[in-house]
């Protein structure tokens, strides 16, 4: 169960990974207006990317892309590069994936927890969010590609320390949820959705607020691959 309850961790790593990027369709036609949070995403995005184009490594690799192929690029950058940035921003990407969670319902934070996100998890994790936290989150978004873009080091904890962090975390949690959170890590992806949910939920809320060490070590690791 030791080496399951690893494993989830690195599929809860999956979480938020491909929500703040995704490429979007044509809106439709008589669609409405979009929701001012989807709005204030757009805006923010657009915000970043003109920022971006100062940056040497940016103009050496991305100018003059389309902007479908800019925004998968940048995708793919954060992706591989939330784990460049420094304790301090990886702890800011927890407490802001652990908001999108507690405000999403369950079966939509079920399918974060689980890596089958869509569209319409994109758009509910936005909503989710406080003004703050959305220009937070594409501002950390846009940093981790930067450092992808500009290869700063890498950072991987052992498995050593992987596992007496995890130990830590489930020390901290309330006694009666600690054997139901190892089960539900140990098997994240069969669970039912309101275990997985509540899953990803606990782990996310705790982890800020475990010892420095712990913390550390899994914020790093729930930020990526």
């Amino acid at each position: 169960m030791r080496r399951g309850a690893v494993a989830a961790v690195l599929l809860l790593a999956a979480i938020g990974l491909a929500l703040f990027l995704r490429e979007r369709g044509r809106p439709q036609e008589n669609a409405g207006p979009r929701p001012p949070n989807l709005s204030r995403f757009d805006a923010a995005f657009e915000r970043q990317v003109a920022a971006f184009e100062g940056v040497p490594a940016f103009r050496a690799q991305l100018a003059g892309l389309p902007a479908k192929e800019l925004r998968q690029a940048i995708q793919t950058l954060a992706a591989k590069g939330m784990r460049r940035l420094s304790d301090d921003r990886l702890q800011a990407r927890t407490r802001i994936v652990g908001r999108m969670l507690e405000g999403l319902d369950v079966e939509t934070c079920s399918a974060m927890a689980t890596g089958r996100q869509n569209e319409a998890v994109h758009d509910a994790a936005l909503l989710a969010l406080d003004p703050d936290s959305l220009d937070a989150w594409v501002a950390l978004s846009f940093e981790a590609a930067r450092a992808e873009l500009e290869k700063r080091p890498v950072s991987r904890p052992t498995a050593q320390e992987l596992q007496l962090s995890l130990d830590v975390l489930f020390q901290r949690v309330p006694e009666a949820d600690a054997g139901r959170l190892r089960v539900a890590l140990a098997g994240l992806a069969s669970q039912p959705p309101a275990e997985a949910c509540w899953a990803a939920r606990t782990t996310y809320a705790a982890v800020p607020d475990l010892p420095a060490p712990a913390a550390r070590v899994l914020a790093r690791e729930l930020a990526g691959p």
